[in-house]
């Protein structure tokens, strides 16, 4: 992929956490509900914050050209972090889907 195209990933990985504070900030300020509808919230807020800067872990450093090595580090280290997010992504749904919960 040229670099056009990884910059283009960048921009939407730094949307996604644009807008996932926005979401934050907005719902912070409008808070009211049962936990269950708090969490979800937050749910929807963090998960596009943390895919958006793992996406801008993984490709910022090839795109500035740095050594190959570094460029192997951040790109590792971006896939561990969106594996990390999947596992508590499932975990958190899993707490908003006990029965009992629902409102």
């Amino acid at each position: 992929m040229q670099a056009t195209g990884w910059l283009v990933v960048v921009l939407a990985g730094a949307m996604a956490v644009l807008g996932a504070v926005g979401h934050h900030w907005v719902t912070a300020r409008f808070a009211a509900g049962t936990e269950a509808a708090r969490a979800a919230r937050l749910l929807a807020g963090w998960v596009p914050a943390a895919v958006g800067s793992a996406e801008l872990t993984r490709r910022v450093p090839s795109l500035l050209g740095a050594p190959g090595a570094v460029v192997l580090t951040a790109d590792a280290a971006g896939g561990l972090f969106l594996v990390v997010v999947l596992v508590l992504t499932v975990r958190a749904l899993r707490r908003l889907c006990r029965p009992g919960t629902a409102t």
